[in-house]
């Protein structure tokens, strides 16, 4: 029986560990034990560095920041960003030799040009 709970409580942590979004700071901040102004201070938190947000009631989120929890205040974090969409690069077309169409066919009997050229090894009129 104690073994069961023990086991439901570390899963219970981990389910509630990966529940965490990220979000960044979008000034320097202090994190909080409390929801309050007043509460003590459990570490300050620079500009620009991304936390682990928890959960938000009212003007405050309980977060997490170096392997540390606490309250920080609401209105200086922000969700973090989206990444930029993948840049591809353009393709490369050759042109055969004559400078015009693309191949069609490069096999035997076929050529090059406008839908595949002149066929055969025939030369042009």
């Amino acid at each position: 029986m104690r073994r069961n709970s023990l086991a439901a409580a570390l899963s219970a942590a981990m389910i509630s560990g990966a529940a965490a979004s990220p979000a960044i700071t979008t000034r320097s901040t202090c994190m909080r034990a409390e929801p309050t102004s007043r509460a003590k201070i459990v570490q300050s938190i620079p500009r620009d560095a991304q936390i682990d947000m928890q959960r938000c009631e009212g003007s405050w989120c309980y977060a997490a920041w170096r392997d540390l929890f606490g309250f920080v205040a609401a209105t200086s974090i922000a969700p973090l960003p989206a990444p930029p969409p993948p840049t591809y690069a353009a393709p490369i077309y050759d042109y055969g030799p004559y400078g015009y169409g693309a191949p069609y066919y490069a096999g035997a009997g076929y050529g090059w040009g406008y839908y595949g050229g002149h066929r055969g090894y025939r030369r042009f009129r």
